[in-house]
């Protein structure tokens, strides 16, 4: 072998060894971009109030957010600071939910979390607000549910315990763990 073949072997060896870091570089970012797109939501809104109906036209919630964003490919909505009035089927009082963050599935569950306060819109009813950290809604069943700490309140009560169960149908609430209940009745 002669030395000019040789002397371009080596070049172009040395190309090629030079040149791989810059391939596998590559390929590393594409699944990171493509990653980025896949976590951007499909659209957002901002100050936007949503109704759903059921199937005979009755107003069965409303929600209004701070900021809204929906992401296609995951099946759900996120919400900032979500305000849910969810209004029974059988014609009972509407009840108010606030958080700081709320999700939507498509499966009609919602996840509310951070200083979630459910409030009842009638003025005499037995139980007037409930507060936790988390909840979760089954709109269509119209229940919800806590593992977490939970207060629920009335005119002249305080009742603690450790997650919740309620039918809102039904306004049939259970604590899964009693701690405290305090009465204060007013003169």
């Amino acid at each position: 072998m002669s030395r000019l073949t040789l002397s371009i072997a080596a070049l172009f060896i040395l190309v090629l060894l030079t040149s791989l870091p810059y391939w596998f570089g590559q390929q590393n970012e594409v699944p990171t971009q493509t990653e980025e797109i896949l976590i951007r939501p499909a659209y957002q809104a901002k100050n936007i109030t949503t109704s759903l109906y059921n199937s005979e036209g009755a107003l069965t919630h409303e929600v209004f957010a701070v900021k809204m964003e929906h992401y296609d490919i995951f099946g759900f909505v996120s919400f900032e600071n979500p305000l849910y009035t969810l209004f029974p089927e059988n014609g009972a009082d509407a009840w108010e939910i606030t958080a700081q963050d709320g999700t939507l599935f498509d499966n009609q569950q919602i996840q509310l979390e951070g200083n979630v306060v459910v409030k009842a819109t009638n003025l005499d009813a037995f139980v007037q607000t409930v507060t936790t950290q988390y909840i979760e809604l089954d709109v269509a069943a119209g229940k919800m549910q806590s593992n977490e700490l939970v207060e629920i309140s009335g005119h002249d009560y305080t009742i603690s315990g450790n997650g919740f169960s309620a039918d809102i149908r039904t306004g049939q609430y259970e604590l899964l763990d009693h701690v405290q209940t305090t009465f204060t009745p007013t003169p």
